[in-house]
């Protein structure tokens, strides 16, 4: 098997969800366990460029959004992210 490699956990979990990795493994093998969010993004550089993409009709946001909610549907929409579920729900105004 090759050496070395990086795991990305990428999104949220729900809470209390655990990973299992042998540390031996990764110390040996020169292997790197990463943490993302947001894709680890400049929110204030990358956010425009993708909103920018969007309107240009590069990227279709609206085939990613699993839900929407209005501002009375905040502390449900996080309780579903925290469960794993609705991760990309939109809050609108």
């Amino acid at each position: 098997m090759p050496k070395g490699g990086t795991l990305t956990l990428v999104g949220m979990t729900p809470s209390g969800q655990h990973v299992r990795i042998d540390p031996l493994d990764f110390s040996s093998a020169g292997k790197t366990l990463l943490g993302c969010t947001y894709g680890s993004s400049r929110p204030g550089a990358d956010f425009p460029r993708l909103a920018r993409l969007h309107l240009a009709g590069r990227l279709p946001i609206d085939r990613m959004i699993t839900g929407r909610t209005g501002l009375d549907g905040v502390n449900d929409a996080f309780d579903l992210m925290r469960r794993g579920e609705g991760a990309r729900t939109v809050i609108v105004y």
